[in-house]
């Protein structure tokens, strides 16, 4: 069966909303799934993963600490998690955004990159996000893939974001 992309949100808000977020990010959570979707990425699959295992272990998915934007850690003992550190750097963005970030074990890395790709628009610049051997640039509407063999993985440390002028595009 293939879905819309307004299914795809709408299921995805509802599945988040019934895992315990607050609609606000429910709603942000379903718009992300929407995005990934439209570029063929494993959105749903690893958002599925995500919200099951969140269910089961809360106390590992953590708010980001905030006192260094260029090395981003969780709060607590446990691991950043995507939605929560993706929702603080667009609420950010305009402000504090550093010409690179690193991220230490961040859960499901790429449930992050629709955030940060939003931020990449709205800064007019070109987005680079490393993790594991997968690497994703990101500028005007252009997503650029190189090896996808993690993009569906769980748990990583040492993920990297770096952005540049968006004047040179993407091929």
């Amino acid at each position: 069966m293939i879905y819309s992309l307004n299914e795809i949100d709408a299921h995805c808000k509802k599945a988040a909303r019934g895992a315990g977020f607050e609609w606000g990010y429910a709603e942000e959570i379903g718009k992300a799934a929407r995005w990934l979707a439209a570029f063929d990425l494993p959105g749903i699959a690893v958002l599925a993963a995500y919200l099951k295992e969140r269910d089961e272990h809360p106390e590992l998915f953590c708010r980001p600490d905030v006192s260094n934007m260029a090395h981003i850690i969780s709060r607590n003992s446990g691991s950043l998690c995507p939605v929560l550190t993706g929702a603080w750097l667009c609420d950010s963005a305009g402000t504090d955004t550093q010409a690179s970030m690193q991220f230490e074990l961040l859960y499901y890395p790429l449930l992050l990159v629709p955030f940060l790709a939003q931020i990449a628009g709205s800064i007019q610049q070109t987005l680079t996000f490393e993790y594991r051997s997968t690497r994703l640039q990101y500028s005007d509407g252009v997503l650029n893939l190189d090896n996808d063999a993690d993009l569906g993985c769980r748990l990583w440390g040492g993920y990297r974001i770096s952005w540049r002028s968006s004047r040179s595009r993407l091929a």
